[in-house]
């Protein structure tokens, strides 16, 4: 009976484990940038309730409030994007499989606004996803014995197998953003596209010898991300996406998937 073991899958976490900090780091940063509030406005409002505030006073205090500032009557933070709005997208991240294989990876992805008229929190957005990522890995190999006499079985090393891909991605995908205040929204994704994988495998296993082979495989991918998107000018967007996963039919390359990026309003 052969069984498959890899203790050293350990070093499959470390690409994403590098990634992660940044990615939470930034994450924060930015959450704390965008919750600051704005001492302009806080002056604005200080004025404009003076007592003997005049018209032109308040007028400059209304003025000087920051974008986005919300007075005690006004309503939920409007979309900072209107319906047909285009974004293309670059972005760059780590895949990290659950079985076997880590790599760097690369997305591109063009957006479109398809917001509802009556929504003001939430944005709905529609993106083509095209994923690019070379995932390589080794797995150790055991074999079970029997040694002389027959006393109980033993696991030993057997040899490795040793496996490089490359693996192409296109996902529709739909992202849904809330916007905490203009120009900072946080976002879930949800997709389902098509993968495919070409496949070198390389095995070295005691009794058997040396092999190679290769295999390519066609499946279905379900890709999901939680995120968050700060506009740092009126056209380009930071993205940055400390959770994703893909969930793969077919190619075996299932796994961790954050990354950061940049989109550029069309």
């Amino acid at each position: 009976m052969r069984e498959f073991d890899d203790p050293s899958r350990a070093p499959r976490w470390r690409l994403a484990a590098r990634l992660a900090p940044a990615i939470a780091l930034a994450s924060f940063a930015t959450i704390a940038t965008a919750a600051t509030p704005s001492r302009t406005a806080g002056a604005g409002a200080t004025a404009a309730r003076s007592p003997g505030a005049t018209p032109g006073a308040t007028q400059l205090a209304a003025s000087s409030r920051a974008p986005g500032a919300l007075g005690p009557g006004a309503s939920a933070p409007a979309s900072s994007s209107t319906a047909g709005t285009a974004w293309l997208g670059l972005s760059v991240g780590a895949l990290s499989a659950f079985d076997v294989g880590q790599s760097l990876s690369m997305q591109v992805d063009y957006g479109v606004v398809r917001t509802p008229a009556s929504w003001r929190r939430f944005d709905l957005e529609w993106h083509l996803v095209l994923g690019f990522s070379a995932p390589s890995g080794k797995t150790d190999l055991t074999t079970t014995v029997v040694p002389p006499g027959g006393y109980g079985a033993v696991a030993v090393s057997s040899g490795t197998e040793k496996v490089s891909a490359l693996l192409f991605e296109i996902v529709p995908t739909a992202r849904l953003h809330y916007n905490v205040s203009r120009g900072f929204s946080v976002f879930a994704d949800g997709g389902l596209g098509l993968c495919q994988s070409l496949e070198s495998y390389d095995r070295t296993e005691m009794y058997v010898g040396h092999s190679t082979w290769k295999e390519s495989a066609t499946g279905l991918e379900l890709r999901t991300a939680l995120g968050m998107a700060v506009d740092v000018t009126p056209r380009w967007r930071l993205l940055l996406v400390p959770v994703g996963f893909t969930l793969q039919l077919g190619p075996k390359f299932s796994g961790f998937t954050p990354s950061f990026g940049l989109a550029y309003r069309l």
